[in-house]
């Protein structure tokens, strides 16, 4: 699937199913938005994933009143730091130092200047300058799950696809049988190559049927 069947298979929806996205799905999620880039770095807003259901309604007026605030499988709010100044950068400049294994002085250039850029802001232009990082990052996290949105659909189509060759192959096995029972060769010498996901021998069709035991198996198919 190209980008471009991807984003024409992109649809709004009006309501939500009931189903909850697994933790691990929306922890990697996070992680990615984390990694979003900002102006300076500096990501002057935290995530926060709202489970209790009365904060949760409690916040809808504030969302034109849309009631997927409530029903969504999770809610992550960004709040923007409504005076992002020097406190914010002397945590930012700690924390690469600490990474990057460098001293405070030798950050204390960077962290002048961009102390003097903030300084040269008015309180207004601040915040719209950290709403517009909130901007980025929320694009960031569409872009992580869009991307994970597509890779469950290839892989779904994919299922289907083998899913649906795999009976068809069986089904003409069976009537080869059917018409002549001196047939020997081996059912899964017929579907080498379909791999349900490309470069994980753990899925080979070929492997699976390699290990089942001898004797008659039940072959699920997207008819179930």
């Amino acid at each position: 699937m190209n980008i471009i069947d991807a984003l024409n298979w992109r649809y709004a929806v009006r309501q939500f199913s009931q189903q909850r996205i697994e933790e691990e799905k929306i922890n990697q999620l996070i992680d990615a938005t984390r990694l979003s880039a900002t102006s300076y770095g500096l990501q002057p807003y935290r995530m926060i994933v709202v489970n209790d259901m009365q904060t949760r309604n409690k916040l809808m007026p504030y969302s034109l009143g849309q009631q997927k605030v409530v029903e969504c499988s999770h809610l992550v709010v960004f709040a923007a730091q409504t005076e992002p100044g020097n406190d914010m950068i002397n945590e930012y400049i700690h924390s690469v130092a600490r990474v990057r294994q460098q001293s405070i002085d030798e950050l204390n250039g960077l962290a002048e200047h961009m102390k003097s850029v903030f300084a040269d802001m008015s309180s207004e232009q601040k915040t719209a300058w950290a709403h517009q990082q909130v901007h980025i990052a929320l694009g960031t996290m569409l872009s992580a799950l869009f991307a994970a949105s597509t890779l469950f659909l290839q892989n779904y189509l994919e299922d289907q696809l083998i899913g649906a060759t795999l009976k068809q192959e069986l089904d003409d096995y069976v009537a080869q049988l059917r018409e002549d029972p001196s047939v020997v060769e081996p059912f899964y010498t017929r579907i080498q190559g379909y791999i349900t996901r490309p470069g994980d021998p753990n899925r080979s069709v070929t492997a699976q049927i390699r290990a089942l035991e001898p004797g008659v198996h039940e072959v699920q198919t997207p008819e179930g």
